[in-house]
């Protein structure tokens, strides 16, 4: 999935199929989260996080989702218990396959105005989707932890890895930048791929309380610097002090 084709084709479904501002908000939250997760078909997402990401109360993500289902935007299948739903997001790209064409004959006819105020509206959209708390921008130093895998190993994760690691995130509150460190101190410490350390990494900061960059480096530094201990005595010092002891009695 094109993360910016995607999100094209989204204001060109619009136009002829509308969403309350709750539902394009849910849809922003969900796009932003399926890229991080490598465009996996299904992805599961607490509702809590959603909350987070989109601004919205449970209530309205629960209303907001049921209007994408019904307008094909995208499909969920709820869970019980504490379990979060599972969610797939149809691709809305492959609907508008033509539409740089149809653009082409709407130009043509007279629609240039048309087509450039609703090209400026997706834009505007996109830059305060962007810059605001529901993504990270690359001037804010952000990096997925998917990006830091292609980065560090040069390949991606798969889409079961992902899932793990994406857990420690969405239902553990573990800040994302505290899974990359992870990656990073995996690849410097073994040789060649394991992920299993990957995952031992993450899970030992998590069992510490780690969840934080500042926390995890604090971990770490503890970790690399342990405390010295004491020497102990050489046998020729052990009979030095007890002929010293022995001496004084």
């Amino acid at each position: 999935m094109n993360y910016i084709r995607e999100v094209h084709a989204f204001y060109n479904e619009l136009e002829i199929n509308p969403l309350s501002s709750s539902a394009i908000s849910l849809w922003y939250a969900l796009l932003h989260i399926c890229s991080r997760r490598g465009s996996k078909d299904k992805f599961t997402v607490p509702v809590g996080t959603l909350s987070l990401k989109s601004g919205l109360s449970e209530r309205s993500i629960s209303n907001a989702r049921n209007e994408l289902k019904t307008k094909g935007y995208l499909d969920f299948q709820s869970r019980g218990g504490n379990k979060a739903a599972i969610y797939r997001l149809n691709a809305l790209q492959a609907n508008f396959a033509d539409s740089d064409s149809d653009m082409t004959s709407d130009n043509r006819s007279g629609n240039d105005s048309d087509m450039t105020s609703v090209n400026r509206s997706a834009l505007k959209e996109l830059k305060s989707f962007n810059n605001s708390s529901s993504a990270s921008s690359a001037a804010d130093g952000y990096e997925s932890f998917y990006a830091a895998h292609e980065r560090v190993f040069k390949f991606g994760c798969n889409q079961f890895q992902a899932q793990q690691l994406a857990d420690y995130i969405d239902q553990d509150g573990m800040d994302e930048k505290v899974v990359v460190r992870a990656i990073e101190r995996a690849a410097t410490a073994s040789k060649g791929y394991n992920f299993r350390f990957i995952l031992k990494i993450v899970n030992d900061y998590f069992k510490a309380g780690a969840l934080t960059l500042e926390a995890a480096e604090a971990i770490d530094a503890q970790f690399d610097n342990p405390p010295r201990e004491s020497k102990r005595p050489s046998r020729q010092d052990t009979f030095s002090l007890l002929d010293q002891i022995a001496g004084e009695v």
